[in-house]
């Protein structure tokens, strides 16, 4: 009767023990893909800030030649 008990004892403590580590190795690299992650942000809001210029730069020119190719239009009419 001893050994059931002792056997199921060990078998629990080992359980909860892979639980509790499986937990803690999920939560100790969660907390480093933060740490990475927000060391990046600046990088990546400056790069971000760079494509949304660009685009802007590239929207107005293109909104530029579209006016100018309807206002020809009417013109040339």
């Amino acid at each position: 009767m001893d050994r059931s008990i002792t056997a199921a004892g060990v078998l629990l403590g080992m359980a909860i023990g892979f639980v509790t580590g499986v937990a803690f190795a999920v939560a100790k690299r969660a907390w480093s893909d933060h740490t990475k992650t927000k060391a990046l942000i600046p990088g990546l809001k400056t790069a971000a800030w760079t494509s949304t210029r660009t685009s802007a730069g590239r929207f107005t020119i293109a909104g530029i030649l579209v006016v100018a190719a309807i206002a020809w239009a009417f013109i040339g009419r």
